[in-house]
């Protein structure tokens, strides 16, 4: 009885296998082939889609930055605008700091310290 039990459980087993290789034969696929259709595509799909969506994005970015400077540039009149020199600021702060006459201070210091 108990071999008759297990002979029907292989059965059962190999009908089952070869119903599931039936229908993927019927659809004219392999095992691979539907596992591209149904795994490789949607991942490539939703790459190429990604890649496109945020490459619009950062471009739709990059024209807001220029627009914008594009204004400010034409706010400041350059014929206005003062030159710049590092070395006159620097004289002017040496002109107003005396390094040779300080007095020490001490910081105050807070309660909690």
């Amino acid at each position: 009885m108990k071999g008759r039990v297990q002979s029907r459980l292989v059965n059962a087993a190999l009908n089952a296998s070869a119903r599931n290789n039936s229908t993927l034969s019927g659809l004219g696929m392999t095992q691979g082939a539907r596992a591209f259709w149904t795994v490789g595509l949607p991942l490539f799909v939703l790459t190429v889609s990604g890649f496109y969506g945020l490459s619009h994005l950062v471009q739709g970015k990059f024209d807001v930055q220029a627009q914008r400077q594009k204004v400010v540039d034409l706010k400041v009149d350059p014929e206005k605008q003062k030159s710049f020199s590092l070395e006159e600021e620097l004289q002017k702060l040496r002109d107003s700091v005396d390094i040779n006459n300080y007095e020490n201070k001490p910081v105050p210091r807070t309660e909690d310290e």
